[in-house]
């Protein structure tokens, strides 16, 4: 304890840099292809856009700036990612600061690293990374304002959620709670009539005006896709089993940082109450969040998604070192515990992607042969046109595959989502008729050829014979059966 007094804060750096360093190198080194989401955000990235049909724009903005500086290689979107959770870390630890002691921080830190949020499932640079970065900045920024009064403390507060919005929508939860607890506490609630805070709302306003400009110019198009992908509880039943499943996902999600936490809190015992006010400030930014959600879920009956309580755990453990001492004789072994904790998710990350498919698990999409298949149609077309591959036109994975890894970088080419000006309002059919197009669509075999019925509204393309791919995979796996077409030039 004596060492954790002193260098709880070097500590933390040391944890901080790990988390950036070995979640950049390692999926950088052992999964070959893009992440399913990072493919899909770099074809909206390509256009920069003010939204798209699913999510704002901000993860497609920060993947294009991304490839920009280290062009096709995972340093980029997998460095995006642990940037992500590593900010968080900061996040939680100067937030704990305004709790607890130094060590204390670092240790509610160090659980929070634990999470599975912040290390196996944090790879995949997806909006669900980018609102709990944000969240946290915001939490700690909103915390930051009451317990230390200054404006800038607000303005952070504003910029952070303002930002979260631009990454996924569900953000707005934040701002709910933040409003929630102005409200029901009666220490903050004249803060709700100073001017301050209606400076920062007007801030926030004039940030999120182009998006919300674009939203009402597209018939707020990504709620309509949110709309026609969820699932409504038709029963009693389904309706409570809907957020109870969700429940226990973040419990399992958070099994390992309880298994690490019980090595220094074990046996449970309260510390002894010491500011009533910032007891109730610390349990309302670990649980409000979640407790929105899930009663959201309940009133309404739509499903909730596992994946979307990422943003929401990582101040638990704040509150659980604030709420529970902490046995002093066991840090030794907590260090120990946390420690082989960080490096059993590396190796897990590695196994699972070395191993899976030789024991018979589906392949990942991190085995998808992307750059040899993005390779194959430019080569092709290149040969056939003598012109840069322009257009290619797909679903986002498949189709995003070929326009990411294209070996003419000068002209990465535009990805038409399913042929569709919904999907890609960006795309003129005009020029894709003049410059012709790739069109992409997976199949089950390589007998024949079962075209999408989106592909019929394309009268010139020319149907060819189906491509076998390989997966990159240390054992044999099961193929890629690519169908394609191509439309010629005009």
């Amino acid at each position: 304890m004596i060492w954790l007094e002193r260098n709880a804060t070097k500590a933390f750096w040391m944890l901080f840099f790990l988390q950036l360093l070995c979640w950049t190198i390692i999926p950088t080194l052992f999964q070959s292809n893009a992440p399913l989401d990072v493919i899909e955000g770099l074809a909206w990235g390509r256009e920069w856009p003010l939204g798209t049909y699913k999510h704002p724009p901000l993860q497609a903005w920060l993947l294009e700036s991304a490839t920009y500086l280290f062009g096709q290689s995972g340093f980029g979107y997998f460095g995006l990612s642990a940037l992500c959770s590593s900010l968080t870390l900061w996040a939680v630890y100067f937030t704990a600061r305004l709790f607890v002691g130094k060590p204390q921080a670092f240790i509610a830190t160090l659980l929070t690293q634990n999470i599975f949020y912040l290390n196996l499932l944090s790879t995949e640079f997806n909006p669900n990374v980018l609102q709990m970065v944000l969240g946290a900045l915001a939490t700690y920024a909103f915390t930051a304002a009451l317990i230390k009064n200054k404006m800038r403390y607000w303005l952070m507060c504003g910029i952070f959620i303002t930002l979260g919005l631009y990454a996924k929508y569900s953000m707005a939860i934040y701002g709910i709670s933040f409003l929630l607890f102005l409200i029901a506490q009666k220490e903050a609630r004249p803060l709700l009539f100073r001017p301050h805070i209606y400076m920062v709302l007007a801030l926030c306003l004039a940030l999120f005006m182009p998006h919300l400009q674009w939203l009402l110019s597209n018939s707020f198009l990504p709620f309509e896709y949110a709309a026609s992908r969820s699932q409504t509880a038709t029963s009693f039943g389904q309706q409570l089993f809907f957020p109870l499943k969700f429940l226990s996902a973040q419990v399992l999600d958070m099994l390992l940082a309880l298994l690490i936490g019980a090595c220094i809190f074990l046996p449970l015992k309260k510390n002894p109450s010491q500011n009533a006010s910032r007891e109730s400030l610390l349990a309302w930014i670990a649980f409000a969040p979640l407790v929105i959600m899930v009663i959201g879920s309940l009133a309404s009956g739509q499903k909730l998604i596992d994946m979307w309580g990422m943003p929401y755990l990582s101040f638990i453990p704040v509150w659980a070192v604030y709420t529970f001492q902490t046995h002093i004789k066991r840090e030794k072994l907590f260090l120990a515990a946390g420690a082989t904790g960080f490096a059993l998710c590396l190796f897990a990350f590695c196994a699972n992607l070395l191993f899976a498919p030789a024991l018979g698990f589906k392949p990942l999409r991190g085995h998808f042969p992307g750059a040899e298949i993005s390779k194959t149609f430019t080569d092709f077309w290149q040969k056939q046109t003598g012109a840069p591959l322009t257009y290619v036109i797909g679903d986002a994975w498949l189709a995003g595959n070929v326009a990411f890894y294209s070996p003419d970088v000068r002209h990465r080419p535009h990805v038409w989502i399913d042929g569709s000006g919904k999907t890609s309002p960006w795309i003129n059919p005009r020029d894709v008729r003049v410059k012709g197009a790739v069109v992409l669509w997976q199949e089950n075999n390589s007998d024949s050829s079962n075209p999408p019925a989106w592909t019929r509204k394309f009268q010139s393309l020319k149907i060819q014979k189906p491509l076998i791919f390989q997966r990159k995979t240390t054992s044999p796996s099961l193929p890629v059966f690519i169908g394609w077409g191509v439309i010629q030039p005009e």
